[in-house]
């Protein structure tokens, strides 16, 4: 675009650290939660997180708190809340790893990418490993975790913290499939109304709303917003002077014949334009 971007300066800081990069066993971290909460008439609601790290952070940093005043005058409070150890088993790691690699990439970048000369679609290995390449290819001085918690009413951190792992392994499915899209076909699944069929199996219309999807022909990641049961593949396509139906539309510009002519269209919201949500407090709300 032609739009100026902001260019910030970054550092990488000591604490996230770490030598755990290539453990097979499991390894030990050490947690601290990170809390939003509203400070004003805002009803949304904020995703709370864990901060996975080697070494445990000093006392001024882990009891933290800072004010976020966001755009349209919200005001959004952080505060770090240092909470146990945490162990984590091979299998977790690796799909932490995937989780942070899929999604981090994803907003930020594209995971599919198209060739010019025959429009086919390819993984972008330098964004997303995939099975079994995880292992050396992340900095030990850019080693931590920072992994999305289950909703809970209160931000008070207990002994048991509770990590969004149905989430977490999810994505990381997401990250092995990407890899053997093209071999391993699309799965079949309930001949069902109620069922939406994606590239990796059938999935119930209610639990896609509000959930995240990774889309083949952008290769980028989108936001489930509504379900859209008055148009199909089949329906007239907006632009009716290039395209018969949306069906067209995906077999022309991007050679991918659907297979679920019937099924509901998915209403989306981009994800991969991320902007800076913070407000210029000091010139804009004065006092």
């Amino acid at each position: 675009t032609t739009k100026r971007k902001e260019l910030h300066i970054t550092s990488k800081a000591k604490a996230f650290s770490g030598n755990w990069g290539d453990e097979l066993n499991g390894v030990t971290l050490q947690v601290c939660k990170l809390v939003f909460t509203s400070q004003d008439d805002d009803k949304g609601i904020y995703s709370n997180f864990i901060l996975l790290i080697e070494e445990k952070l000093d006392s001024d940093v882990e009891n933290s708190e800072i004010d976020l005043h966001l755009t349209g005058g919200r005001i959004v409070r952080s505060r770090f809340m240092p909470c146990t150890e945490l162990y984590l088993d091979s299998i977790q790691i690796s799909d932490a790893k995937a989780f942070h690699e899929i999604l981090f990439n994803g907003i930020f970048n594209r995971l599919v990418l198209r060739t010019k000369e025959t429009n086919e679609p390819i993984i972008s290995q330098r964004n997303i490993s995939g099975k079994k390449m995880t292992q050396g290819r992340w900095e030990s001085s850019n080693m931590y975790f920072l992994l999305p918690l289950e909703s809970e009413k209160s931000g008070v951190c207990h002994n048991g913290v509770s990590i969004d792992w149905k989430s977490i392994h999810q994505c990381a499915d997401v990250a092995r499939s990407l890899k053997d899209y093209r071999t391993a076909g699309l799965q079949a699944g309930e001949n069902d109304a109620r069922y939406i069929h994606l590239a990796t199996g059938p999935i119930l219309d209610s639990d896609l709303l509000e959930k995240a999807v990774l889309t083949l022909h952008t290769g980028k990641i989108y936001c489930v917003t509504n379900i859209l049961h008055d148009k199909t593949a089949e329906s007239p396509f907006p632009d009716i002077t290039k395209y018969n139906s949306y069906s067209d539309y995906f077999e022309k510009k991007y050679g991918m014949k659907l297979n679920f002519l019937k099924q509901p269209l998915l209403q989306v919201k981009q994800s991969h334009r991320p902007h800076n949500l913070l407000a210029r407090y000091g010139e804009k709300y004065k006092g």
